[in-house]
């Protein structure tokens, strides 16, 4: 399993859909940032699809759910 620390630094108000953050991975300790939600679920999507899977089960290839709470 990895950990990943999100950081959101600034969220549109009259769109919740834009979020300006960084993603970092804990064990690789690397940052990547992100200007809305899509583009932060694509980042964890690219980083389950990469990184190595511990068992055969199907939850490690969901797609990451992302909202923001008002």
């Amino acid at each position: 399993m990895e950990n990943y620390i999100v950081r959101i630094y600034r969220r549109d108000r009259t769109d919740p859909q834009r979020v300006n953050g960084v993603l970092e991975s804990v064990e690789r300790e690397t940052q990547q940032a992100f200007a809305d939600l899509d583009t932060l679920s694509a980042l964890l999507e690219s980083k389950l699809e990469t990184s190595p899977t511990e068992s055969t089960c199907s939850t490690h290839h969901r797609r990451p759910t992302l909202a923001l709470a008002k």
